[in-house]
């Protein structure tokens, strides 16, 4: 009787670290999965606006919104004009863009969430305002661009 009892309890305990182990397990194994699903979603993003830019910018005259899927955790896209240069920035609400923009980081569009999560480089875009910001609505974001020959204007 005292055997089984102690049988017992060891099966008991090998099952509680094996539940925990395959809860770890699986928390982990999402969390990553997830990760890796932001990232694609950010070069997705970067891919589409790059290619998009590039060829509208070539048909002088066409007009098209396009809507672009942002990663999940961004609530705010914004571009900097960098045709025919880049401006100096001041007075924004986000002081790093600025800083960044200033000290000559070739980089234009900033993904923000509460800071800026992620950024990169598009070529020749203008705007009316030197920074230009996007809310993102439902992990998208329409933009409205039109090809201007050589660059292309984004409102």
């Amino acid at each position: 009787m005292k055997g089984q009892l102690i049988g017992q309890v060891f099966i008991y305990i090998i099952t509680v670290v094996l539940v925990a182990f395959i809860l770890f397990y699986g928390y982990t194994a999402i969390t990553t999965f997830r990760e890796k699903a932001n990232q694609v979603s950010f070069v997705q993003l970067k891919n589409n606006l790059q290619n998009t830019i590039e060829v509208l910018s070539f048909d002088f005259g066409s007009v098209k919104v396009k809507e672009f899927i942002v990663p999940e955790n961004i609530n705010i896209v914004c571009f900097v004009k960098d045709f025919p240069n880049t401006p100096t920035l001041s007075g924004t609400k986000y002081p790093i863009i600025e800083d960044s923009v200033n000290s000559g980081v070739n980089k234009n569009v900033f993904l923000i969430d509460k800071n800026v999560e992620e950024s990169f480089h598009v070529e020749k875009i203008d705007a009316q305002e030197d920074l230009f910001c996007v809310p993102v609505v439902s992990s998208k974001i329409k933009i409205r661009m039109e090809g201007m020959g050589d660059h292309i204007f984004i409102s």
